[in-house]
């Protein structure tokens, strides 16, 4: 039985990335590109109303007549912001899902088709939002008394594993909460610990393509693309350790 150590976990991703770097980020940049796209002309939009709110500050506490009405324009705007915000949410769920399944062809087949990891991400997002949404309720329950915020961490860590166990695993939305719960089981501090090492080369990978962005729009969405595909590389590689260890069913191994 082949199981990983962290060691492993990130050695596999870097060679993963390495030897299907188009492939992931083709089946990355289907989603950053909107999303980038959206969030820049939002920002350029809100960004100049901004300006004339605070071309004021400091001369005097009364808004003038053009802040106010800097500040009227952008109520009418706001469903358009929060429905921006929803869609983009769905695009970047649909984003993790095809990667999922990339990074499963990759391992399993030796292989990476981008239109066939969304075809399979599109698929199965009804399950994986259903399933998602069954999370954010019970940790919002958990979490609205002081006494429960450490059960929603402890629940919240258990159920990181849902898009894997419903993309790879075919998993219906309670079936994957309880996948997801028994592999982490007796492993708990193990994912914590492994889980915020990846996050925190994610984030330091994102921090450093965003440091290199020399052209505004393009820079922006060509950093997002090329540090999407690390964590669900990482995560689902952690799940097939985690199936391997808890069923005793053989991880694939990337060549």
């Amino acid at each position: 039985m082949h199981t990983r150590t962290l060691s492993d976990i990130l050695q596999d991703t870097a060679n993963l990335m390495q030897k299907r770097l188009v492939g992931f980020l083709i089946t990355a940049v289907i989603g950053t590109v909107p999303n980038g796209l959206v969030a820049l002309a939002i920002g350029a939009l809100v960004g100049s109303q901004t300006a004339l709110l605070t071309a004021g500050a400091g001369r005097s506490d009364t808004p003038t007549e053009e802040q106010m009405a800097a500040l009227l324009s952008l109520l009418p705007l706001a469903p358009v912001f929060v429905l921006v915000g929803c869609v983009a949410a769905v695009v970047v769920g649909l984003t993790h899902l095809a990667l999922v399944q990339a990074t499963a062809q990759a391992v399993e087949h030796d292989r990476l088709d981008p239109a066939e990891a969304w075809k399979t991400a599109l698929s199965r997002a009804i399950t994986a939002w259903a399933a998602g949404l069954l999370v954010g309720v019970a940790v919002i329950l958990m979490a609205i008394t002081i006494i429960g915020i450490p059960f929603a961490f402890y629940f919240g860590v258990r159920w990181s594993f849902l898009s894997q166990a419903v993309v790879l695993d075919g998993a219906g939305p309670r079936a994957a909460l309880s996948r997801s719960s028994d592999l982490v089981h007796g492993q708990w501090w193990r994912v914590l610990g492994i889980s915020l090492v990846i996050g925190l080369i994610t984030g330091i990978a994102s921090t450093v393509l965003g440091a290199l962005n020399v052209i505004p729009v393009l820079g922006a969405i060509a950093a997002s693309t090329l540090a999407a595909p690390l964590s669900p590389i990482a995560q689902t590689l952690l799940y097939y350790d985690l199936r391997a260890r808890k069923d005793g069913t053989p991880a694939p191994n990337p060549q």
